[in-house]
C-alpha cells in the first residue's frame, strides 16, 4: 500500500526512481513550445492583432473603421490596397494602443493577404506569414 502512495506522489525522495527523460515543465519557454509544437505567446498575439485589424476594416466588426484606423489615401504609397495612416502620438503610453501597435505590421503585409475575401482565408494566409522578419516591430 505504501509503494503505491510514493509511486503517485513522484517526489524524487519517497522511493521513485527518476527517469533520464527531462520534465517538459523543467524546459526554458522555446524548448518547450518547439517540443510541444506551439507557436509563441508573441507570435499569437500578432496573429490575433491581424485578424481583428482585417476584421474592423472590412467591416466583420460592429465598429466603423474610422473610429480607429485612417486609411492612406496617397496614390503614390507603396504596399497594398489598404495601408493605413498612422496618428502622430503625443505620449508614448498610447503607441502600445491597438489602433497604433497593428499599423507598422499591417503596412508590411502583402497585398493578397490584406485582400483576401473571406476571414478564414486571411487566416490562412496570414499563417504563412514569416512573422521573424517583423521582430523588430514588436
Amino acid at each position: 500500500m505504501e509503494s503505491n502512495k510514493q509511486r503517485r506522489s513522484g517526489s524524487p525522495g519517497e522511493g521513485t526512481v527518476q527517469s533520464n527523460k527531462t520534465c517538459i515543465r523543467d524546459l526554458p519557454y522555446p524548448d518547450r513550445l518547439r517540443a510541444l509544437k506551439l507557436p509563441s505567446l508573441r507570435y499569437r498575439r500578432e496573429g490575433g492583432d491581424m485578424l481583428q485589424t482585417y476584421k474592423i476594416l472590412h467591416r466583420l466588426e460592429d465598429m466603423p473603421p474610422d473610429s480607429l484606423f485612417h486609411l492612406a489615401v496617397e496614390d503614390s504609397t507603396r504596399g497594398h490596397s489598404m495601408k493605413l495612416k498612422k496618428p502622430r502620438c503625443r505620449t508614448a503610453l498610447r503607441q502600445h494602443f491597438f489602433n497604433l501597435r497593428v499599423i507598422e505590421k499591417w503596412k508590411r503585409l502583402p497585398e493578397e493577404v490584406v485582400t483576401a475575401p473571406f476571414h478564414k482565408c486571411f487566416q490562412g494566409k496570414i499563417g504563412l506569414v514569416d512573422w521573424t522578419v517583423y521582430h523588430y516591430l514588436v
